[in-house]
C-alpha cells in the first residue's frame, strides 16, 4: 500500500531535497521543510539550529508555487512571482540588502522582475524570470564569472541583455 502524503494534511506538489533539509509544497499552497537549521536554513523564523525531524511550516503564506535548497538555505518563489531566500547570507545570497549573515525567515529578493524559477549552490543563486531572462547575485566564486559578472552582487542584477531562456541549472 502507498503512503497517502508524505506532508500531513494535503499532498505535496513539489519536493526539494538539499544536503542537509528537505522542503515541499503542499496542494494548498503551503511550505514545509524538516531536517537541518543551520543559519536558519527550515525558514520558519527559529534560530535554534536545532534540527526538526518532521516538517514545519515556512511562515503563513499559501502562494508558494517552487521551491529550490542550497548549502545552508532556500529560495522559493510565490504565483506572484516574487522570490524569497532565506538561510546564509554571508556572500549575499538572499539577494536583498539585508545585512545580517543569516535570516531565519524568508527574505524577499530585491527585484521588480517576475521570477518563475531560483536555483543556486553555496554562494551563487540565479533565477529565470517571466520575460525569460536570467538574474542572477549572491558569491561570484572567486571571480570565476558565476554571477555573469566580475564581482559579488548582494542584489539581483541581468545577466547580459539576452532573453528566451527556458530552463536554469547552477552545476
Amino acid at each position: 500500500r502507498l503512503a497517502r502524503c508524505m506532508v500531513s494534511d494535503a499532498c505535496s506538489s513539489t519536493v526539494a531535497s538539499g544536503s542537509s533539509n528537505t522542503c515541499a509544497i503542499k496542494t494548498d499552497g503551503t511550505l514545509w521543510c524538516f531536517g537541518s537549521n543551520g543559519q536558519g536554513a527550515l525558514g520558519t523564523g527559529a534560530t535554534a539550529t536545532t534540527p526538526s525531524f518532521v516538517p514545519v511550516q515556512v511562515g503563513t503564506a499559501t502562494t508558494w508555487s517552487s521551491v529550490a535548497l542550497m548549502d545552508l538555505g532556500a529560495c522559493a518563489v510565490r504565483t506572484d512571482g516574487t522570490a524569497w531566500c532565506w538561510g546564509t547570507n554571508e556572500r549575499g545570497e538572499l539577494g536583498s540588502l539585508f545585512q545580517a549573515d543569516h535570516s531565519a525567515s524568508p527574505v524577499q529578493v530585491a527585484t521588480a522582475e517576475k521570477v518563475r524559477a531560483v536555483v543556486g549552490l553555496r554562494g551563487p543563486r540565479c533565477a529565470l524570470t517571466e520575460g525569460d531572462a536570467l538574474l542572477c547575485w549572491g558569491d561570484n566564486v572567486g571571480a570565476n564569472g558565476a554571477l555573469g559578472r566580475g564581482i559579488n552582487g548582494n542584489e539581483p542584477a541581468l545577466v547580459g541583455l539576452d532573453t528566451g531562456y527556458s530552463s536554469i541549472s547552477i552545476t
